[in-house]
């Protein structure tokens, strides 16, 4: 059994999830999305993850087609249709359908995707470990990916960033034995 995906206002089976090649998402990476978890039956902090989405889509002027309640719906209702008590979540609003051409006002209507599923660590997270890095603040770090030791850390932040506003934290592997 395949997984149900929501599409545009209704649940369909993985294989009939469908976007078209002319969607600015695709042809552009128009749109915004949110990662989101689920724990024992409960989606971790779902107001605050629909409230960025709305955000980060008012920020590039996309407006989504169903309001805020109905997204926070369709979410607890995808991990439902999943038959999932921890899932990852991923919620897709692109700007949905146009022409070939870059002008976003040829695209009518949003597309909107939720996706649940269940999700492991990889092989390489559960050996090496992982590098966060949380900022007060945006900025942009040169490096996409790396490695403490590969970057020379050695208790600063990366980039110069100012260590009383920026947390760099170091994760040591994860042992489950």
């Amino acid at each position: 059994m395949g997984l149900k995906i929501y599409l545009d206002g209704k649940f369909v089976d993985e294989p009939d999830a469908k976007v078209s090649v002319f969607d600015h998402g695709f042809l552009y990476g128009d749109g915004v999305f949110e990662g989101i978890r689920a724990y024992h039956n409960s989606v971790f902090r779902l107001k605050d993850h629909v409230d960025r989405l709305y955000d980060s889509a008012k920020a590039i002027n996309l407006e989504i087609p169903i309001s805020k309640e109905e997204m926070s719906n369709v979410i607890v209702d995808t991990c439902r249709q999943n038959e999932l008590k921890d899932a990852y979540i991923r919620v897709v609003v692109s700007r949905g359908k146009g022409d070939l051409g870059l002008d976003p006002k040829k695209c009518n209507v949003a597309t909107v995707v939720c996706i649940a599923s269940s999700i492991t660590l990889t092989d390489l997270v559960l050996t090496v470990g992982i590098v966060i890095f949380i900022t007060s603040a945006p900025f942009i770090l040169s490096l996409t990916i790396f490695t403490a030791s590969s970057a020379g850390f050695t208790g600063s932040p990366p980039n110069g960033s100012n260590p009383v506003n920026n947390i760099f934290i170091v994760l040591p592997p994860i042992n489950f034995n």
